[in-house]
């Protein structure tokens, strides 16, 4: 599994695109980086600033002082309230209309806020059918829940019956629990925005009747129990402890060990250094943080490897410069406004000699739909394309050769809950054809648990096997290659942060 650097969603391994938010796995730290992140989530907390020095003041000026905030409190009230109002109105309207434009279903309700609280308004809505008009939250049925952002509404979920739960704010985010009923029994699900995307918490469908009660997130379980419950879908005491992988063993067929991995970690959960040990190869790499928890520079003294990253004031990599005791190169990355990467490109030595250049085209959604090649001497090389379905999964990747010719196509199919289920390629090379099929298996908390490889005549080439402890961490991988007949099994170790 991969860990995707623009949305954190886990990913399989041979993906070229992330199949939660589309975008490329070009710009990407060190693989001991990556499969760090894979196991935690770098957050910098900020030092909190000291605490003012109390002072004396007398009545009068206390009273002077209470007197000057609450005409500046009403003051500030009459010239910005209404205009904020007036904004969160204009907007409502506006994504209103796009709504419209979208259904012909009547509006049944309409909760639009800002969401991810990043100044812009989004909507979720209901429209279909209801007999309870009058009520602040009525019974739907036969309807359809729609995510309305600044520039489309999108369908998220058709033809379903139940109702709205009410908005729930956690710190700066808001979500909106809807339940829906199947079976005569009720879920919820739960949604929130990033930008303009819609995000469906991890505990969605889990619990029924979610709500906010008190300042918490409250839910009834599958026993009729009320539990109080957080964004990770686990319960409270739970959801505080994370896990940061320390040791991964690799062992051949025949148990004995082929490759240890050894990982360190500052107070904040950051790794700092990771070491790689096995009978023909050593090597000891450390890592530096900025103060915003990127890692700035990996150092590998022993094998005289070096990589170092820059940043821009949004956190996207915008430089990488890779160097040993013999060869120099810098990656450089550019983005939009939306921080989507639009182009990256490799140069070798003094930075003037590109050895590959890529280009990436977007849709409204901002996720990829096009991936242009070229190679040094600035002709295209190869070309990617990308499609998605209605929930914004790639279902297709088309790869080109440098004439247009179509090298391989991958198409993909999911489960109702978004995992991948099914991935066939299609290969049309010129040395030959042929098609491989993966797929995939999953347990009921959504961890891949089994993957198996067939061949173009549907024999079994490789089996996939994965182990989880209670906590959702990777405790086992254990791979049978039938082809060459290979087999190995890795370990991973956790420590609690």
């Amino acid at each position: 599994m991969k860990k995707c650097n623009f949305c954190g969603k886990e990913n399989l391994d041979n993906t070229k695109f992330c199949t939660s938010c589309g975008k490329p796995f070009v710009q990407k730290p060190s693989p001991a980086v990556m499969e760090s992140r894979a196991v935690q989530s770098v957050k910098f907390v900020p030092a909190t600033p000291p605490a003012p020095k109390k002072k004396k003041s007398s009545k009068g000026i206390i009273i002077a002082i209470v007197a000057v905030l609450l005409v500046a409190a009403v003051v500030l009230g009459i010239i910005f309230m209404p205009g904020l109002f007036d904004k969160k109105t204009s907007e409502e309207e506006k994504l209103k209309q796009l709504l419209e434009e979208s259904t012909t279903k009547p509006i049944v309700e309409f909760v639009c806020d800002d969401y991810d609280s990043d100044g812009t308004y989004e909507a979720y809505a209901i429209v279909g059918k209801t007999d309870e008009s009058d009520e602040e939250h009525p019974e739907f049925y036969d309807a359809d829940i729609y995510f309305v952002n600044q520039k489309k509404a999108q369908p998220i979920k058709e033809n379903i019956s139940g109702k709205v739960n009410g908005k729930i704010k956690l710190d700066k985010i808001i979500y909106i629990s809807i339940e829906i009923y199947e079976g005569g029994k009720g879920k919820s699900f739960i949604y929130t925005a990033k930008g303009k995307k819609p995000v469906e918490a991890k505990n969605s469908g889990k619990y029924s009747d979610v709500h906010e009660e008190n300042g918490k997130v409250v839910g009834t379980n599958e026993n009729g129990k009320e539990t109080e419950i957080d964004i990770s879908g686990k319960k409270t005491s739970e959801a505080e402890t994370e896990y940061l992988m320390t040791k991964m063993t690799v062992y051949n067929a025949d148990d004995s060990v082929d490759m240890i991995y050894e990982y360190e970690y500052d107070s904040e959960g950051n790794m700092i250094k990771e070491t790689i040990v096995s009978d023909e190869y050593e090597s000891c790499t450390e890592y530096e943080y900025d103060e915003n928890g990127n890692v700035k520079k990996s150092s590998d003294y022993e094998n005289e490897y070096f990589v170092e990253y820059e940043y821009d004031s949004n956190g996207n990599l915008v430089e990488e410069r890779i160097y040993d005791c013999e060869y120099e190169y810098l990656n450089v990355y550019e983005y939009d406004s939306y921080n989507n990467i639009t182009k990256s490109t490799e140069y070798e030595y003094d930075g003037d000699v590109f050895t590959f250049e890529a280009e990436y085209e977007y849709n409204a959604d901002d996720k990829p739909i096009r991936v242009m090649i070229y190679d040094e001497d600035a002709n295209k090389s190869s070309m990617y394309e990308i499609e998605y379905n209605s929930n914004g999964e790639v279902i297709k990747e088309t790869d080109y050769d440098f004439d247009d010719t179509v090298r391989s196509v991958t198409e993909y199919e999911y489960d109702e809950k978004g995992n991948m289920t099914k991935e066939v390629t299609d290969y049309n090379e010129t040395y030959e054809e042929y098609s491989e099929t993966i797929k995939y298996e999953y347990d009921a908390d959504s961890n891949l648990v089994k993957e198996v490889e067939y061949n173009y005549v549907d024999d079994i080439v490789r089996v996939t096997e994965y182990e989880f402890d209670t906590n959702g961490n990777m405790t086992k991988k254990t791979e049978e290659n039938y082809e060459d007949n290979i087999g190995y099994y890795i370990e991973y170790e956790y420590e609690a942060k």
